[in-house]
């Protein structure tokens, strides 16, 4: 099936006819691989752990300072090497510029350290920032509500220094070559949305509602849209009003395009 440069993808149910079963973690993988001119991304997870809490968690476990900075300086490395910043011509600046200078002073130390469990430690913070660049991309080119877009972003402390020239380029693909694709990981999130909208309407706690939806639980788990659309549909259900009457508006709008195409937008 052709994919046109069609900047109207939320709204193009049809571009979904024959995307319907490709998951997430493939879309978005498939979009972040074109976008970085066809060399294979890191596939994220719905349980996927962020850049932040990866490293908050190696502190929590006894993780050396030098292990940590050698992890850090190894994430630097690849991601200037993938081109998330010198691709631009943005220079390092701050903490990401020391460490780099700092790199050969580091490894030349870590013999009295755990050099093996550094290196693997600075791949998994390498992977978690590739999956975090996917996800801050995926975030603002869905239809969610800008507040709560902003709250997730906020959990990203390196947005705006290693994430600009990935999420561009990735943004690109999906208004464009990519936006079937896109589609489909819209109609995942507002999968998720109705099912959140079910879970309001019944009045159901998110524990009761997953016991009595094993399904939806397990989408919940592995389907990073599908949970944010669900999350951004509780969030906006506790705020109340016009944000979560717009919402079910606007979601309504999209389903009444999904069922027109023969698209499925139920669990």
């Amino acid at each position: 099936m052709p994919i046109t440069n069609d900047t109207t993808w939320k709204n193009d149910a049809a571009a979904l006819r024959g995307y319907e079963d490709i998951s997430t973690t493939s879309a978005m993988g498939k979009i972040a691989q074109d976008a970085n001119g066809g060399k294979p991304s890191a596939l994220l997870h719905g349980g996927d752990k962020t850049y932040d809490e990866l490293v908050a968690e190696y502190k929590s476990t006894g993780g050396g300072k030098a292990e940590l900075a050698e992890a850090h300086v190894h994430a630097a490395e690849v991601g200037m090497e993938l081109g998330d910043v010198a691709e631009e011509g943005t220079a390092i600046t701050g903490s990401g510029a020391a460490l780099v200078i700092a790199a050969p002073l580091v490894a030349l130390g870590l013999g009295m350290y755990k050099l093996a469990e550094a290196n693997a430690r600075g791949h998994e913070l390498n992977t978690a920032l590739a999956r975090d660049e996917q996800r801050a991309a995926m975030l603002t080119n869905l239809a969610l509500p800008q507040e709560f877009v902003q709250g997730e972003l906020a959990k990203f402390s390196h947005l705006g220094k290693t994430f600009a020239a990935p999420m561009q380029r990735m943004t690109g693909q999906m208004h464009g070559q990519d936006h079937a694709l896109a589609a489909v990981v819209q109609l995942h999130c507002d999968q998720g949305m109705n099912a959140a909208k079910s879970m309001c309407e019944d009045g159901a706690s998110k524990v009761a509602f997953f016991v009595a939806h094993p399904e939806v639980a397990k989408r919940y788990a592995s389907d990073v849209a599908f949970q944010q659309g669900f999350d951004a549909m509780t969030w906006a259900h506790d705020k109340g009003g016009a944000t979560y009457s717009n919402l079910v508006n606007d979601l309504d709008a999209r389903d009444a395009r999904y069922g027109a195409a023969g698209v499925s937008y139920r669990v």
